[in-house]
């Protein structure tokens, strides 16, 4: 018996493993998502100088850096600061390479989220069979699958938010302040790990209170709880950003951003499969959309049940429409009544909540949308397992996630199951693995993020360092063209000899995209002051530093 009660934790602790020894084993060579998506590299960067800086002991400054801009280094900033899932990543690779330690990082925080989902669900409905599918519609969704086939593990690090509607929950049922002290601390934590999801659980508890408020004699309480978490969430959570060095950060005033974009709005007119976003730097071919089966049981339970099961359909269609956006659209386009475009809550919200900035894409609320139908859904299954009886285990083990499944993969075809890519590395990378301390400077020099976190992707695999800036789009000094003088280029060689450059590597694909006027022959004057080699099946050339003074005649001795 004592085996049984604790057999889910078992489960998941030995799936742990299972998942260790399969990224081992099984994905050789292999990365988990699409690998022409910047957000993939980036977060193996990310995860590299997260564990960097903790063998360096910079824990609190995990988000500084001389990956980029070495030697001097630089401060990748607040965005970064909120990356707390990059932690999970440091026991990870101690055992691991970086490709394998990204890989079972996924595959942790798919099983995280999975188990916090069924922890909330196992406290509503008491059934372990009902609680299983209903984390299932949770953890195993479209918006889930489309975030890890971009790459970001950032965003699919959803765990904190079934744990955080657990605290609300017994909240409501008993009324302690250890819940609202775990509310406020899961709000934190979510916080750290990725704000717009944290704003986002502001305005569920806001709805969710409003709900409470229609019980006159709920209403102190509710009002001094609500208060009380907020303002634990802000004093921690600006503690936390003051002693990392960033200062009292929410006592600075947000700028709104009034240039309200379309992109990643849900199409209220095709909810159950569109595309999110439309301008040309998205994966417009990447669908999203709302499960259809738990959809149907989330009707089901708002038709036969009341209280709570209710409430999370009406706070679903709520959050439905925001995640539509400023506007009604349509395949991208917006919709016209009379001459006049259709205005939405978000459009409200984006002039006059002061965190809207933050959220930036509609979409985001997602997760909440998942949270609030997996569990209408779940009170669903309840009402048909009651209905059902004789068929209660084979329904809801069996049936229900063969119907669900199935309907992922109908339905979103390029999402699910999750691609599994061959990890390239240009041939001159691999060939300077094994040397210590190199020191590239990479062409052409931009702060785009498909670019330069390709960059760095490249630096982490090879074990080197780059010039480049991550948050700057220029050089220190002018970097000449060919029709430039012969000074100006000795003065650049100099630069480079100063900060100890190994290497100059110029990515021809990347000036092409650029629309360079010479794309092949860009930075071709290095020839006169380099030794010098192309790699024409990677697209790039690669100069090999020389001394400045003796540059010219070394290589015309060659």
């Amino acid at each position: 018996m004592k085996l049984c009660k604790y057999a889910i934790s078992i489960i998941f602790i030995g799936l742990f493993f299972i998942s260790l020894f399969a990224v081992k084993i099984s994905l050789n060579n292999k990365v988990i998502g699409r690998f022409d998506r910047s957000g993939l590299y980036g977060e193996i960067v990310m995860e590299e100088n997260v564990f960097y800086n903790f063998k360096n002991g910079n824990v609190l400054e995990f988000f500084k850096t001389d990956f980029f801009n070495y030697p001097v280094g630089e401060n990748l900033g607040f965005r970064l600061a909120n990356s707390f899932h990059l932690f999970l990543s440091i026991p990870l690779k101690i055992f691991l390479n970086p490709i394998e330690s990204y890989n079972a990082l996924v595959i942790i925080i798919f099983l995280l989220n999975f188990l916090s989902a069924y922890i909330l669900a196992k406290y509503l409905f008491y059934s372990k069979s009902i609680a299983l599918c209903s984390a299932l519609i949770f953890a195993m969704n479209s918006y889930v699958f489309l975030k890890m086939n971009l790459g970001f593990n950032q965003k699919i690090s959803l765990f904190w938010i079934p744990l955080y509607c657990l605290f609300l929950f017994k909240l409501q049922n008993a009324k302690k302040w250890c819940y609202v002290f775990g509310a406020g601390f899961t709000l934190t934590l979510m916080q750290l790990t990725y704000p717009p999801y944290a704003y986002f659980a502001i305005i569920f508890t806001f709805v969710l209170s409003a709900y409470s408020l229609l019980k006159p004699k709920e209403l102190c309480f509710v009002f001094s709880r609500f208060i009380s978490m907020l303002l634990f969430y802000f004093a921690v959570s600006s503690l936390i950003y003051y002693l990392m060095g960033f200062g009292f950060v929410y006592l600075k005033p947000y700028q709104v951003d009034f240039n309200i974009t379309l992109d990643g709005s849900l199409d209220l007119m095709r909810p159950f499969r569109f595309f999110p976003y439309h301008s040309p730097g998205f994966p417009t071919e990447l669908p999203l959309g709302i499960s259809i089966s738990a959809f149907l049981l989330g009707i089901i339970a708002f038709i036969k049940n009341r209280g709570l099961a209710r409430l999370m359909m009406l706070i679903f269609i709520f959050f439905c429409i925001i995640a539509a956006g400023p506007y009604l659209v349509h395949n991208g386009n917006l919709i016209y009544i009379w001459g006049r475009k259709i205005i939405l809550p978000f459009y409200f919200m984006d002039r006059y909540l002061p965190f809207i900035k933050g959220i930036f894409y509609p979409v985001r609320v997602f997760p909440f949308i998942n949270i609030c139908l997996a569990i209408s859904a779940g009170y669903g299954l309840l009402h048909l397992s009651s209905a059902f009886r004789k068929f209660r285990i084979l329904a809801f083990v069996i049936l229900f996630p063969i119907i669900y499944i199935s309907e992922q993969i109908l339905i979103f075809p390029q999402l699910f199951p999750p691609k599994l890519s061959d990890v390239y590395v240009p041939q001159f990378y691999q060939e300077i693995k094994n040397k210590e301390s190199i020191l590239i400077l990479n062409l052409p020099y931009t702060n785009k993020r498909k670019v330069i976190n390709r960059y760095g992707f490249y630096a982490v695999l090879s074990n080197a360092k780059i010039v480049n800036s991550f948050v700057k789009n220029e050089l220190p000094v002018y970097l000449p063209e060919n029709s430039d003088s012969e000074q100006l280029k000795k003065e650049f060689m100099s630069f480079l000899n100063g900060r100890e450059v190994d290497y100059v590597v110029v990515h021809e694909y990347f000036l092409a995209e650029e629309a360079y006027k010479e794309p092949m022959g860009q930075y071709s004057w290095l020839k006169e002051f380099c030794y010098f080699w192309r790699y024409p099946e990677d697209g790039i050339v690669v100069y090999q530093m020389l001394p400045v003074e003796n540059s010219i005649l070394q290589v015309m001795s060659r």
